[in-house]
């Protein structure tokens, strides 16, 4: 298997995706992810651009932590942003 494609399926599989879930689902919502990927009728919303726009950072983001060989840190960064966000998210309800 070529290295970076096994670094991308890694930091996928320890991050869960984008760390606001995939493809504009966030991570509370209770959404599977049947549900997050299945097509959605209508005009394309900013809601839905901006969750588009987000994720592909995100990947752009990975793509670039894996040719930087930088793939230790990101996990670590990310991990540690999942946590802060349930935080805040616990003390601000």
């Amino acid at each position: 298997m070529d290295r970076t494609l096994f670094n991308i399926g890694v930091l996928y599989a320890l991050c869960g995706g984008c760390v606001n879930g995939e493809f504009g689902v966030a991570w509370g919502s209770g959404a599977s992810l049947q549900e997050a990927n299945a097509p959605k009728s209508g005009p394309m919303s900013i809601k839905r651009t901006l969750g588009f726009l987000y994720w592909l950072a995100h990947l752009v983001g990975d793509i670039n932590a894996i040719q930087k060989d930088r793939v230790g840190r990101r996990i670590r960064r990310r991990i540690a942003g999942k946590f802060s966000d349930r935080g805040f998210r616990k003390l601000f309800r």
